[in-house]
Parts: structure tokens; sequence; C-alpha cells
């Protein structure tokens, strides 16, 4: 951090590739200069949103680093493992697990039909999201640690 702020002081071009809001604002301000636009302009703004697209074909950040503005700082190899495989001392891995599970097991308690409901209710299978878990007629599973694994709670939810 000390690097960066001393850098800082020479503006935030100087740490372009380093800091994030220093990145893309370098980007917006090429393309306006380059495009004769004004900062409310609405295609500058949908640039805005273009950076954080994490397509490697269309998000803007990705541009930067094929352009050497910017280090990557992991191979494609591990960016692919990542999304199949999220760590394992996060409660990603929990979610990961819970997907898993059912993906393999197509369990009648988990999906029963739409006839099993009062009149006919539409219920979503599951929901998973960032810290709930929820199978059709079970009860809630809160996540709200995302540094916590909840594996052992997760395994007995599952399988019950």
């Amino acid at each position: 951090w000390e690097a960066v702020i001393r850098d800082l002081r020479g503006g935030y071009e100087a740490v372009v590739g380093r800091v994030d809001w220093a990145s893309k604002l370098w980007l917006l301000a090429q393309f306006r200069e380059a495009e004769q636009v004004e900062w409310g302009d609405p295609w500058l703004k949908s640039l805005d949103l273009e950076y954080h697209n994490v397509n490697q074909q269309e998000g803007l950040y990705h541009a930067l680093t094929d352009e050497g503005h910017a280090p990557r700082f992991m191979t494609d190899e591990a960016v692919t493992l990542a999304k199949s495989v999220p760590p394992r001392n996060t409660r990603a891995f929990a979610r990961g697990e819970a997907i898993r599970y059912l993906t393999m097991q197509a369990e009648p308690r988990l999906f029963p039909s739409l006839a099993d409901h009062p009149a006919g209710r539409r219920v979503p299978p599951y929901v998973i999201n960032w810290s709930v878990l929820q199978f059709r007629g079970s009860p809630v599973f809160v996540m709200a640690d995302p540094f916590r694994t909840y594996m052992n709670e997760m395994k007995s939810y599952c399988h019950p």
C-alpha cells in the first residue's frame, strides 16, 4: 500500500494495472478522449458497466491485460478450474457440494409434483444463493459467514 500511495502522488495513471478504479478511470478517459464524448455520455456509462463483464471476449478489463496495461494474476487453466472447484475454506464449497448433490440425486422429496402443493402452487425445487440453501419442503439453511465451510451441517441437511 505504501508504494501505491507514493505512486498516486504522481497521478492515478501511475497505478494503472495495480489499482482497479485507476485502471478503469484510465480506460474510460482514453475512450472519452478518442471519441470526444463527455463524462455523462450514455455510451461511456455503458462502457463503465462493461469494464466488469467477466466474459473474456467482452469485458473491458480483459483488454487491459491483453494489451499489457494490467498484469494477469492467474493462468487460463486456473480460471477454468476455479469455475468448477470453489475454494474449500468458504461457504462457496458447501454451495457447490449442494449443487453437486442436487444434480446427482433426483430424490422425489426434492422434486415433488405440483399436485403435492395446495392449489397447485408453483414452488421452485430448490433455492441456492450467496447465503441461503433450501430444498422444496425443507427448512431454510442459512450460511451467513462467507469464511465458514458449513460442510458438516450441509451434509446433514442434504442427507437427513
